[in-house]
């Protein structure tokens, strides 16, 4: 037990007394994530609190002790763990966002709340050097490998060295692609009509709107991507991916496109492809203006 003279770090509201033991820390699976003596917080109903816990003890990672009750406890390797993707039944991939309990979400940098695995696919492609990788969200990943990235995110495990940076791009395009309802699809009529707009101040305005029209975890979601986008772009003498040229690889994965393009008739075809030009234009302004969206 901690001495009574010692300087203890400060506890959120809801936490109970701390305490100290050896135990195995658990996700929501069952998988084992360690076993530590830890500093813990257990709630006094046996559920997770409203909030992440982010004290001077650095991340907390929340699981179930061994009589099913659920607990807290500082990582004590907190690289390791910190942006651990996991606790959705059945994955993250092809899920909508209201089935995500909030243990999926992290807060980041602005006050965004975003999903565990948007922040964490972000920061490996910032560590492993895709930044200034020439076309990397042009070029196309070996099957297998994407398919195991995906596996592994959707174990809530770390990706292993096998695993390259393009292949890592395809997987966040995938992400947003494999979504049940395409996260800027509601407002696609929006953005489509404000990129036909001769003013850049109009255009930039309903554009606003449109953002501002989406629920609170899909407006965050989209600052986040976009001012990531924005830093990619930010460096085409590199990597040649210019925020137009980013446009055109998220613009199908972020507002949808018909499935079965056939079955259209010639003018639903020119009317189709208007729109995705349109699309396309407002998704490079949003690349290139993100701060203005958030």
């Amino acid at each position: 037990l901690p001495q009574a003279n010692q300087a203890q770090p400060p506890r959120p509201p809801f936490a109970p007394p701390m305490f100290r033991r050896k135990k195995h820390v658990t996700d929501f699976a069952g998988t084992t994530l360690f076993a530590h003596d830890v500093d813990a917080t257990e709630s006094a109903d046996g559920d997770p609190p409203d909030e992440d816990v982010l004290g001077e003890a650095g991340p907390a990672v929340w699981g179930r002790n061994s009589d099913g009750r659920v607990t807290s406890a500082a990582i004590p390797d907190a690289r390791a763990f910190k942006n651990r993707v996991g606790l959705v039944d059945g994955g993250v991939f092809g899920r909508d966002l209201d089935t995500y309990p909030k243990t999926a979400f992290i807060k980041v940098e602005n006050s965004l709340t975003v999903p565990r695995i948007l922040e964490y696919i972000v920061g490996w492609l910032r560590e492993h050097g895709a930044l200034d990788l020439a076309g990397v969200f042009r070029l196309s990943g070996t099957v297998a490998r994407i398919r195991r990235a995906k596996e592994l995110l959707d174990d809530g495990k770390e990706l292993d060295g096998d695993i390259r940076p393009v292949d890592v791009a395809c997987v966040l395009k995938d992400y947003f692609k494999e979504m049940p309802t395409p996260i800027l699809r509601a407002r696609s009529a929006e953005f489509s009509r404000s990129a036909e707009l001769v003013s850049e101040q109009d255009r930039l305005l309903e554009m606003r709107k449109a953002c501002l029209l989406l629920p609170k975890v899909q407006q965050d979601m989209v600052a986040y991507l976009f001012h990531f986008l924005h830093e990619v772009a930010a460096r085409c003498d590199v990597n040649k991916m210019t925020a137009k040229n980013l446009a055109v690889c998220f613009e199908p994965n972020l507002f949808g496109v018909v499935a079965d393009i056939q079955s259209l008739s010639a003018h639903e075809r020119t009317e189709l492809g208007k729109e995705r030009v349109n699309l396309i234009g407002a998704t490079e302004i949003l690349i290139q203006r993100p701060e203005y969206f958030r």
